[in-house]
């Protein structure tokens, strides 16, 4: 526990930093999850896409690419991000589901081999491994959470429910 006179504080002053990121037809930045990579780059799973910033660097960069929306004309909704220890980058966008890419600067987005099962599992809201064990990837739903071990070549198949 901390201790100290209730006149002390800190001058922390929080700043926005949003540039290069994309707002959403309201006009904001609906940031849904910020996750950092092994090597200190920074992620974000926003409700207009993903976005990529390089250790020190001042400026998002959009790497949405062809990651699939919902709807034609729309951008990907996506909930979830994870930078696993081997390179690849995975997203979950919403109710479309799972999709890595293993050079997420090229924009270039894979669909796993089979998706999680249709209806409510598909509405991605997290994404991670258990430490010490970066190759079981654990996928947080609506419907719960699934759970696979995931071969370096990223060949995914038979999700199952995580009990």
């Amino acid at each position: 526990m901390l201790r100290g006179n209730k006149n002390d504080s800190l001058p922390i002053r929080f700043e926005p930093f949003t540039n290069g990121l994309i707002p959403n037809e309201k006009g904001e930045i609906d940031i849904k999850q910020t996750t950092a990579s092994p090597t200190g780059d920074l992620y974000v799973a926003a409700k207009t896409g993903i976005f990529y910033l390089a250790n020190h660097a001042d400026t998002w960069i959009d790497i949405t690419g062809d990651l699939p929306a919902e709807k034609a004309g729309q951008r990907p909704d996506t909930e979830g991000i994870y930078p696993d220890p081997h390179g690849r980058l995975w997203a979950g966008s919403k109710k479309v589901g799972l999709f890595f890419s293993s050079d997420p600067m090229s924009g270039i987005w894979v669909s796993p081999d089979e998706q999680l099962p249709a209806g409510k599992s598909r509405e991605i809201i997290c994404i991670t491994s258990a430490s010490g064990d970066s190759t079981r990837l654990y996928v947080g739903t609506k419907e719960g959470t699934f759970t696979k071990t995931i071969p370096l070549q990223t060949n995914v198949s038979n999700w199952r429910l995580w009990e």
